[in-house]
């Protein structure tokens, strides 16, 4: 399956259901226990985001202040 498939076939299973996981693609949720990240590639798969840089750029889970998390030693 082409890339540009992947892709789109996840959006729509994603509008339609709010999960994006497809036949040979499982989507598992971001927690901060297991924190996670679609990737579109050769393989695409859902991993595990160990990018301390990164994940302090999202914004702050409800109910925990405007804090950016970060710095627990991952990665």
């Amino acid at each position: 399956m082409a890339l540009q498939d992947k892709v789109a076939g996840a959006w729509v299973h994603f509008a339609r259901t709010g999960n994006p996981s497809q036949p040979g693609l499982e989507w598992r949720p971001y927690t901060q226990d297991n924190p996670q990240a679609m990737v579109f590639d050769t393989v695409s798969e859902s991993r595990s985001l160990h990018d301390d840089k990164l994940v302090s750029l999202l914004p702050a889970a409800p109910g925990r202040g405007g804090a950016a998390r970060g710095g627990g030693g991952r990665g």
